[in-house]
């Protein structure tokens, strides 16, 4: 029986609770290396200096589908700070890294000419080279929930195993009951129930320029809105196709309050996917701790497409 003392990830299982559509939605990714203890928010709520929170917070309000999150790694505790930008769209995909001496050096930083991709941008010169190996981010938040901390580690572990220097731990990036939760960079492919033997074949898989085999993993794009996200899942299932960049999006309407259209191409040729969100039967925890709550899940059925 479910209480809500259930943790959330078991009873996510429990209830059958499927993954697709299930990933946060921001394009624009920046991840700061923060070695001091997270706060349970994360970002703002920490002891970064208060014009970089303001600069960062402000990022957020002038443009959109950007997220900030804190990284660490249990092996760095001195020398220089790592801080990611990431765009996760399919046409721009890009990951840039810089190193910073301090915290308050990322105000020396044009972030807003980052965002946009606009030449010379970075701090006053140009762009760093882009990062060309896949990133991983693994959420071991754990004062968020505990779910995180229980098994997100594990999982960044294996995947530091299969790539060195890749993997990171990150605050919140969504969807602590489908921990461990890990986002993959610049694709921004978002998996989720991930366990360690899984972790190095999805790093093995990025690393070769694929999506991890086992789709029921798969929670999303981050560029897409879930219903969007729910669709490539589908055309994946269909078609076999696991590269990343193979899909783009055509067209999405709404109809309906839960119910949309979405037109995706997919090698030269448009697959047209109803898609339906609707509760399960079940309810479950959504956090631990907190009360019951039915979740929903999407169903994708093809349409035939315009002609």
């Amino acid at each position: 029986m479910i209480t809500e003392d259930t943790r959330c990830s078991d009873a996510s299982v429990l209830v059958s609770e499927p993954l697709a559509g299930t990933a946060a939605t921001a394009w624009r990714w920046l991840f700061l290396e923060v070695r001091e203890p997270w706060s349970r928010k994360g970002f703002p709520d920490c002891e970064l200096p208060k014009r970089v929170i303001a600069r960062l917070l402000r990022l957020g309000r002038d443009h959109a589908g950007v997220r900030v999150g804190f990284i660490r790694r249990p092996d760095r505790c001195e020398g220089p700070l790592s801080f990611f930008f990431a765009d996760t769209r399919p046409e721009h995909a890009r990951v840039h890294a810089f190193e910073l001496a301090e915290h308050a050096a990322l105000l020396d930083l044009d972030l807003d000419a980052l965002i946009l991709g606009e030449p010379g941008d970075g701090a006053g010169a140009e762009l760093p080279e882009r990062y060309t190996d896949p990133l991983y981010m693994v959420c071991t938040h754990g004062l968020r929930d505990i779910c995180c901390a229980r098994l997100g580690p594990p999982v960044y572990r294996a995947i530091e195993a299969r790539a060195p220097g890749d993997a990171w731990q990150a605050t919140h990036i969504g969807g602590h009951r489908f921990a461990a939760t890990l986002l993959a960079l610049p694709s921004g492919l978002c998996y989720g129930r991930v366990t360690p033997p899984e972790a190095g074949a999805i790093a093995a898989a990025h690393h070769l320029g694929r999506i991890y085999t086992d789709l029921d993993r798969l929670r999303g794009r981050t560029c897409w809105a879930p219903h969007v996200q729910a669709a490539e899942i589908a055309l994946r299932r269909e078609t076999g196709d696991r590269a990343p960049g193979s899909v783009a999006l055509l067209r999405e309407a709404e109809v309906g309050p839960d119910g949309w259209e979405v037109t995706l191409a997919h090698a030269g040729v448009e697959r047209a996917y109803a898609l339906t969100r609707a509760p399960l039967e079940d309810a479950a925890p959504p956090s631990c701790g907190k009360p019951l709550k039915t979740p929903a899940a999407f169903t994708a059925t093809p349409l035939e497409a315009p002609r």
